[in-house]
């Protein structure tokens, strides 16, 4: 559901700067207020979708660290080492 999310806003933002960027065809050399306001709106979709995927893969502190633990197979067989992470 975060990525169907993730996805709309993409995809709203990424249109709103195509409407804002539409200007009608004038001969003369001008219109300077709709591309900075499309290039505002621009950046406004990406600092907002952005900070959303940035949330989502926040690293979270907690007491946990790395051992290395013994591997067995299923007969009881010992494989090697593996590194398991372990919290309390």
């Amino acid at each position: 559901m975060k990525k169907f999310a993730t996805a709309t806003v993409a995809a709203l933002s990424i249109a709103a700067t195509l409407a804002l960027s539409a200007a009608p065809a004038e001969a003369r050399y001008g219109r300077k207020g709709a591309f900075f306001g499309a290039l505002a709106a621009g950046l406004v979709g990406a600092a907002i979708v952005g900070s959303a995927a940035r949330a989502h893969h926040a690293p979270v502190y907690s007491d946990c660290w790395s051992e290395k633990r013994p591997v067995y197979n299923r007969w009881g067989d010992f494989r090697g080492y593996r590194y398991i992470r372990v919290c309390n």
